[in-house]
C-alpha cells in the first residue's frame, strides 16, 4: 500500500518517495549527485529521513562511500543511530528501491510535497491572523508583505514561507522595542538599526573600504563570542589573515612584515582569542548548500555569515541575472534559521555619473534585480558629501524600521584596517 499522505489534517508528503530516494542513494552513491542540487534536509517530512539525508551528506563532503555500514557507523558516531530508526529502517530503506535510475523523479515528488506543505501553512496562518480581530494591524501587514513578495518570486519559494509566522511577531516585537539583533560592535550602528539581522546588505563605490567595514563587523561579532563564516572570494588567504592581524594587534602591513617571525605565534594567539571564527577563500566551498551545512554545524546560538561579494559568487544559473536572483533565493533558505545572520557584500551600478553615490537608493544596487525583497536592511557606505576624510553610512531600505544617516566613519585607523565610527 503506498504511503502518499492525501488525509486533510496530515501535511502532504510520501513516504514512499522518502525512503525510494534514500534508497537509491544507498544503492549507488551517484544517485546523491542528482538529488541535492533540489532536496534539502527539511523537505523531508520524516524527522528519521531528515537525519538520514543530512548524514549522506555530511559523509559525501568528506569523502566516505555511503552504504548500509558506514551509514550505520556514521549515524552511532554522531549519536543519531536511533533518531534514524536504526538498522531495521535502513534495511527497510535499502529494499525500497529495486534501482537508483529514478532518484531525480523520488526527490521531484518530494519537493511537490514541500511545496504543498509551505503552501498550506500559510494558508492556515494567513486564515488565522484574517479571522483574528484583536491581533495588531503591523502583524497582519507583516504577513501579507512576506506572502505578496514571495509569491512574486514563484511557487519555488514556498519554502522559504515556513517562517512567515515568526517574521510577524519578530515585527511585531520591534514594534515594542523588544528586539535586538547581533551587535556590530559600532554604537550608532546598533542604536539606530538594534544591530544586524536577517540579511543585511552593503553597497559601496569601488575602493572605498566596503569589504574593510564588514571585516570589522565580523570580528567584533567574533571577539564577543559569536560564531563567523567570513567567505572573501576576491582576496586570498594570505591577505585576509594579513588584515585580521593588522586590526586585531594594531600593526601596520609593514609592521607585520618586518615582524614576520613572529606571524605563527599572532596567528595561533588570534585563533585561540576567536575561536568560532572561520575564514574561507576556496571558491569550491562557496556552494549555497555547504554555506548552511557549515553555519548549522557550528550550533551556536548566533552565527553570522558574510559574503564577500554577491556579484562574485559561483553561478547558480547561465543567465548573470538569473544567478544573482538565484543566490538570494538560496540566502532566503539559510536565513530561515533564526540563529542565523547574514551581511552580504554588493557592488553598485555606475550610473549616469554616478549621481546615485550623492543620492543613495536600493535602486543603486549593481543588478538588482529581487534585491528589494530579499534584503532585511540595505546600507550604502558613501563618501562625504562636504569633502571630508569620512565616509557615510546610509540605510535605505529597512523592513524593520526607519531608513536613513546612520553614522560617519573615519579613516584615522585605516592603516590598521580598522574603521572608526565618528560621534555625532
Amino acid at each position: 500500500m503506498a504511503k502518499d499522505s492525501h488525509h486533510h489534517n496530515v501535511p502532504p508528503h510520501s513516504e514512499d518517495a522518502e525512503q525510494s530516494v534514500l534508497g537509491a542513494i544507498l544503492r549507488d552513491n551517484h544517485a546523491l549527485e542528482k538529488v541535492k542540487g533540489i532536496l534539502r534536509a527539511q523537505d523531508f517530512y520524516l524527522e528519521r529521513h531528515q537525519v538520514i539525508y543530512s548524514a549522506m551528506l555530511e559523509m559525501s563532503d568528506a569523502g566516505i562511500p555511503i552504504d548500509i555500514v558506514t551509514l550505520g557507523d556514521h549515524l552511532q558516531t554522531g549519536g543519531q543511530f536511533e533518531s534514524a530508526g536504526k538498522t531495521s529502517h535502513l534495511c527497510t530503506v535499502l529494499g525500497a528501491t529495486p534501482t537508483a535510475e529514478n532518484a531525480r523523479h523520488y526527490a521531484a515528488i518530494i519537493k511537490d510535497k514541500t511545496k504543498r506543505r509551505k503552501a498550506q501553512e500559510m494558508i492556515s496562518w494567513l486564515q488565522e491572523i484574517v479571522t483574528n480581530d484583536h491581533g495588531p494591524e503591523e502583524e497582519l501587514e507583516a504577513v501579507l508583505s512576506v506572502f505578496l513578495r514571495d509569491v512574486r518570486q514563484g511557487p519555488d519559494q514556498f519554502p522559504a514561507l515556513k517562517k512567515v509566522k515568526e517574521q510577524a511577531m519578530e515585527t511585531a516585537e520591534h514594534l515594542n522595542d523588544n528586539m535586538k539583533g547581533l551587535p556590530t560592535g559600532f554604537a550608532a550602528f546598533d542604536h539606530k538599526l538594534s544591530g544586524l539581522r536577517g540579511i543585511t546588505l552593503l553597497g559601496a563605490p569601488p575602493k572605498v573600504g566596503k569589504s574593510v567595514f564588514a571585516l570589522n563587523v565580523a570580528l567584533n561579532v567574533a571577539k564577543q563570542g559569536g560564531a563567523v563564516h567570513y567567505y572573501d572570494i576576491e582576496n586570498g588567504m594570505h591577505f585576509v589573515m594579513l588584515r585580521l592581524l593588522s586590526n586585531f594587534y594594531s600593526k601596520t602591513f609593514e609592521q607585520l612584515r618586518a615582524e614576520k617571525d613572529h606571524a605563527e605565534r599572532w596567528e595561533a594567539d588570534l585563533a585561540g582569542k576567536v575561536p568560532k571564527f572561520h575564514l574561507c577563500t576556496d571558491y569550491a566551498q562557496m556552494k549555497p548548500d555547504l554555506i548552511a551545512r557549515h553555519a548549522q554545524r557550528v550550533g551556536a546560538e548566533k552565527t553570522l555569515i558574510v559574503l564577500d561579494s554577491l556579484q562574485k559568487l559561483p553561478p547558480l544559473a547561465k543567465q548573470r541575472r538569473d544567478s544573482l536572483d538565484a543566490w538570494l533565493r538560496e540566502l532566503e533558505q539559510i536565513k530561515q534559521d533564526p540563529s542565523i545572520t547574514i551581511l552580504l557584500i554588493s557592488e553598485l551600478s555606475r550610473g549616469e555619473k554616478e549621481a546615485h553615490y550623492k543620492n543613495p537608493s536600493l535602486g543603486a544596487f549593481k543588478e538588482s534585480g529581487d534585491i528589494e525583497y530579499t534584503a532585511d536592511v540595505a546600507l550604502q557606505f558613501l563618501k562625504d558629501e562636504k569633502g571630508s576624510k569620512h565616509m557615510v553610512l546610509h540605510c535605505v531600505a529597512n523592513r524593520h524600521g526607519k531608513s536613513g544617516k546612520i553614522a560617519k566613519y573615519s579613516y584615522e585607523n585605516f592603516k590598521y584596517w580598522r574603521w572608526t565610527e565618528v560621534p555625532n
